[in-house]
């Protein structure tokens, strides 16, 4: 099963895949060597939204969302569940909201 079944190093190395997702902006803009606590900052913000994203995927698709501490799973908590499914999808809007502000202006 998707992500449930997995090693803990296929998951560590999904999490190391996103993380370089994140940084690469900061990469390709060649602001690395200059700016370290904007490079560290700038990146921890855009792997919020990848993990966000990829959490609400796995608990769509398999019906079983992660959360702090263990898991919701649709069939047992369907309250929890959708609740923190709405959570995710309320972050990954705010998240856009705000790339899209600074973007914009």
């Amino acid at each position: 099963m998707l992500w449930w079944d997995w090693k803990g190093s296929q998951r560590i190395g999904l999490l190391a895949a996103m993380l370089a997702v994140a940084a690469l902006p900061w990469i390709m803009l060649g602001w690395l060597p200059h700016e370290w606590r904007a490079f560290i900052g700038g990146t921890a913000f855009l792997m919020l939204p990848l993990m966000f994203g990829w959490f609400l995927f796995i608990g769509l698709v398999t019906g079983r969302i992660p959360t702090r501490g263990g898991s919701e799973t649709r069939e047992i908590f369907p309250t929890w569940y959708w609740a923190v499914a709405a959570t995710y999808a309320g972050f990954l809007m705010f998240f856009a909201w705000m790339i899209v502000s600074v973007v914009v202006d």
